[in-house]
């Protein structure tokens, strides 16, 4: 990394647009807007300290948006800010979400760990992969 580069991740990020916490989003939602401040302090904390370089995070209640985040960089070469529309890209994310599914049909009896996943998904089975199991 250059001198400059160093120095450029080094100083801090320009101020991004951030929404202000609806609190009557939150309370409709029925979350604690104690937390939900909380929340929003980690959530900024963790830009300010070099953790994320920008960030969203959208929370939904039955089917409501309560809490709505962003900040620091979507580019941090270019200086670009986050924005309330900024897409990212998130890879990995619903592995922990299918585990939990899994667990819950195990233990509601509709699945055994040593099923074949083409048991459930034939299509899983093409190119050797027809012994793999749950």
């Amino acid at each position: 990394m250059t001198t400059a580069a160093a120095i450029a991740r080094a100083a801090p990020a320009p101020a991004a647009a951030v929404a202000a916490l609806d609190e009557s989003a939150i309370a409709a939602a029925g979350l604690d807007p104690a937390a939900v401040r909380d929340l929003a302090a980690l959530f900024h904390r963790q830009i300010a300290d070099g953790l994320h370089p920008g960030a969203g995070l959208a929370v939904y209640r039955n089917g409501r948006l309560a809490v709505d985040l962003w900040g620091g960089l979507a580019d941090d070469a270019a200086g670009v800010p986050v924005a309330a529309d900024t897409m990212f890209i998130l890879y990995s994310s619903t592995k922990p979400l299918a585990a939990v599914c899994l667990h819950i049909l195990w233990e509601r009896g509709r699945l055994d760990w040593d099923d074949k996943v083409a048991d459930y998904w034939p299509g899983f089975a093409k190119h050797g992969k027809d012994a793999v199991t749950i």
